[in-house]
């Protein structure tokens, strides 16, 4: 397959190559495109220009938009759980459990509210409000395990509430989350899901990136101690 990172809403190659390895057979089995700075760097760019729109759209649309992920995933359900288990190594049945169950976690984002304001305290010298607001984009890095399920875990919940992301997946598993980012495109605003694939050292570049105002990390310790030591 011909896999392609998501950048701007448009499916982008690169002179690089990421091989990912079958674990079961220990051969490679693929290869997809591996983001220097400078295509991260257009990442967080076009995920900051569609944050700006996306932010006073309503939380009815973005509702919408979370079930058309939620349904492009279901439709998409084989394809997906190959992927994973080419990738990650699970079984067809696990494979499948991880791509329902992102489908479900979509789903149920999709029916959630988001509480107004809420008065903490007023009085005659003093009024306390408490107000929720986007906080803009969002780079979201995750784990080799759970590849699919944990890139919808910070996606849906990121554009439930208005922000945009940045998805950067471990480079043994990347080809799961890259192929949701195929089947994704024409439901997003085009900027608002971006998703790279790379090296460790995208990560380190999203965490450290300037226009990235919440880094989502699933993983080892080591690695959230270098996430926090960069952000």
């Amino acid at each position: 397959m011909n896999y392609k990172l998501l950048i701007n809403g448009e499916s982008v190659d690169s002179t690089t190559k990421l091989e990912v390895i079958n674990p079961a057979s220990g051969e490679v089995f693929d290869s997809c495109p591996s983001a220097d700075g400078a295509l991260l760097n257009e990442a967080v760019a076009a995920a900051k220009v569609a944050q700006l729109t996306w932010k006073k759209s309503l939380l009815s649309e973005r509702q919408r938009v979370l079930k058309e992920i939620a349904t492009s995933i279901a439709s998409n359900r084989e394809e997906l759980a190959r992927i994973i288990t080419c990738e990650q190594g699970k079984t067809l049945d696990f494979s499948l459990f991880e791509v329902d169950a992102a489908q479900n976690f979509c789903e149920w984002f999709s029916n959630q509210e988001i509480p107004g304001k809420k008065v903490i305290e007023e009085s005659e010298l003093l009024r306390v409000e408490q107000t929720r607001v986007p906080l803009g984009v969002v780079g979201c890095i995750t784990p080799w395990n759970f590849p699919l399920l944990q890139a919808v875990y910070k996606i849906a919940p990121a554009l439930l509430t208005g922000n945009a992301v940045v998805v950067k997946p471990a480079p043994t598993t990347p080809l799961s989350t890259l192929f949701l980012g195929q089947i994704i495109k024409g439901i997003v605003p085009a900027g608002l899901v971006n998703i790279v694939s790379g090296g460790n050292e995208l990560g380190a570049l999203l965490s450290a990136h300037p226009d990235v105002a919440k880094i989502s990390l699933t993983g080892s310790i080591e690695t959230g101690k270098k996430v926090v030591s960069s952000s």
